[in-house]
């Protein structure tokens, strides 16, 4: 009988220790997914400001034209659309084509460091200043 207690304190001893190591590994793996997972992140250098067009400077259109950016696996802008209209198309439109040519991202990584398209909203203003005013 004390044989088998023996033998069963010693199993169990083994056993507490390998569970103890699962419980590392699943504690390291975790820490390391999460040191690769980043949100998408501005390349500040290519978030300009579109022009005025020109024919909205001469009727005086200002206006704030919010957008959904879909930003793609390498960081461009694989899809832009208006969400809130600056309440003139040509604004809108000028925001949305200067968007998918210029503004870049560094690319949204998951859990595995692969990169992952994911979807921003972003704010362009329209504003005269007084002297640009017709």
């Amino acid at each position: 009988m004390k044989r088998f207690l023996r033998y069963a304190l010693v199993v169990s001893g083994v056993l507490l220790l390998l569970f103890a190591g699962l419980i590392l590994l699943a504690y390291h793996a975790h820490q390391k997914a999460l040191a690769c997972v980043r949100p998408a992140q501005p390349m500040m250098k290519t978030h300009t400001m579109p022009s005025y067009p020109p024919l909205s400077e001469t009727l005086n259109e200002e206006g704030v034209s919010r957008l959904a950016v879909a930003v793609g696996l390498d960081g461009s802008a694989a899809m832009v659309e208006v969400v809130r209209s600056s309440g003139s198309v040509r604004l809108d439109d000028a925001a949305v084509s200067h968007v998918k040519a210029h503004w870049k991202w560094y690319p949204a990584q998951d859990q595995r460091c692969q990169p992952v398209m994911v979807r921003k909203e972003i704010t362009i203003t329209w504003r005269l200043f007084e002297g640009r005013r017709r």
